[in-house]
């Protein structure tokens, strides 16, 4: 059975470098693919765990699935915009281990964590093709809403972005 769970430390965090990485290189190539852009995979990995603080307790969230078998399943990160709005990132399930509920108690349970931090308001940005996470996304309440000037992209990105939020 797949444990969820909530790491505290950026040494744990840490630990999960290769699943953000992994996810990463799957998603650069995927915008390559429709953008024509060629992005770094490092350089976004290294921003991630350079602002690691940022998602840990007490003002963000990092949750990891897992598996005795399978290791790592799939984790997503949340961290506070302001004192009553946070943002979803670095949301990503491992291909075996989608269409098997993960994703959706991924993001709920990071959604009670985003509540107990105080957020009303969570907002997201997800590549257009991820039709997925679009899904579970909208079907736990989350709308389509114009860029939010709190997201950090990458302006030659933003045509392949799809910008959401979820009122709490």
């Amino acid at each position: 059975m797949p444990e969820l769970r909530q790491l505290h430390t950026a040494e744990e965090a840490h630990g999960i470098r290769p699943l953000v990485h992994e996810y990463l290189e799957s998603e650069l190539e995927k915008m390559h693919a429709i953008s024509g852009l060629t992005l770094n995979v490092a350089d976004f990995v290294n921003v991630t765990f350079d602002r690691i603080d940022a998602f840990l307790p007490p003002n963000g969230v990092v949750l990891l699935v897992t598996c005795v078998r399978e290791g790592m399943l799939g984790c997503v990160f949340f961290s506070k915009l302001g004192p009553d709005a946070g943002e979803i990132k670095r949301f990503y399930v491992r291909p075996a281990a989608r269409r098997k509920g993960i994703g959706r108690r991924l993001i709920e349970a990071l959604l009670a964590e985003a509540r107990s931090l105080g957020a009303r308001r969570v907002l997201l940005d997800t590549t257009v093709y991820n039709h997925e996470a679009h899904a579970i996304y909208r079907s736990l309440g989350f709308m389509e809403i114009e860029p939010y000037p709190e997201g950090q992209n990458d302006p030659r990105l933003m045509p392949y972005f799809l910008y959401m939020q979820c009122e709490l």
